[in-house]
């Protein structure tokens, strides 16, 4: 998690700063360099997991490529259409490759919010009260992680495919942070830690555990998967609020 926190606060910072202070002296190289940048941040800002830092982020790093974009037009004015020599073609191509294949995931991503070929049941959303946000849920991969158990050709994958829909919600406060602290190990320091969750529909209780210690985070019970968790029968589907801190 540590890596993934620093990839989405550093690797926008670097393209911001790289469009402020090291833009092309030509206009096709600036463009270019422009729209690629612009292309990887809508990319992040849709395929991050925004916990910490938190979900507005993404906003301001829009800000800041406006003002770079600004800084960069005002400081550094293109003297020629085109590149002049071998390296100013090397780095259009080389923006231009990284654009297309950015793109695509960006474009990708936007199918998680559509329903997933796989049949639907209508759930009430479990939780009152408070602000709360899907970090991992949908139908694409880009944006929900769960959906890799469905990989057929990794054979442990297949005892978990139960939640491969399944959708991760942490709860902020009006900074749109989730704890106190960046990644704290103690469960109770998050706010979604005791909150009453209620069932999702109008269903027959299949299977409830309970008693099952706390965890460390990010440590997980080895033998108890499952950890705490109750499993209704909603029609012809079984589904499991089940509501871990992601850490």
């Amino acid at each position: 998690m540590t890596i993934l926190i620093l990839i989405q606060i550093l690797f926008p910072l670097v393209l911001i700063g790289w469009l402020a202070f090291l833009q092309p002296r030509n206009l096709l190289g600036m463009g270019v360099q422009a729209l690629v940048t612009a292309i990887a941040l809508v990319a992040i800002a849709r395929m991050g997991i925004w916990v910490f830092p938190p979900w507005w982020t993404p906003y301001l790093y829009g800000v800041l490529f406006l003002l770079a974009l600004g800084l960069g037009v005002t400081k550094h004015q293109p003297k020629h259409r085109m590149p002049l020599s071998w390296p100013g073609w090397v780095m259009v191509v080389g923006c231009v490759a990284f654009g297309v294949y950015v793109g695509n995931e960006a474009v990708r991503s936007w199918a998680g919010p559509f329903p997933a070929a796989a049949s639907a049941v209508d759930l009430t959303f479990p939780l009152r009260g408070g602000h709360f946000l899907i970090v991992n849920g949908g139908s694409n991969i880009r944006i929900n992680a769960h959906l890799k158990t469905l990989d057929e050709s990794v054979p442990r994958f297949q005892a978990y495919r139960g939640q491969s829909y399944g959708t991760d919600i942490i709860q902020v406060n009006r900074w749109g942070l989730r704890s106190r602290g960046i990644s704290p190990k103690q469960p109770g320091a998050y706010l979604i830690y005791g909150a009453p969750v209620f069932a999702p529909c109008a269903g027959q209780v299949v299977q409830a555990i309970d008693g099952l210690p706390d965890m460390i985070i990010p440590e997980t019970d080895q033998v108890n998967r499952a950890g705490n968790h109750v499993i209704l029968r909603c029609g012809e589907a079984e589904a499991t609020p089940l509501f871990e801190a992601i850490a």
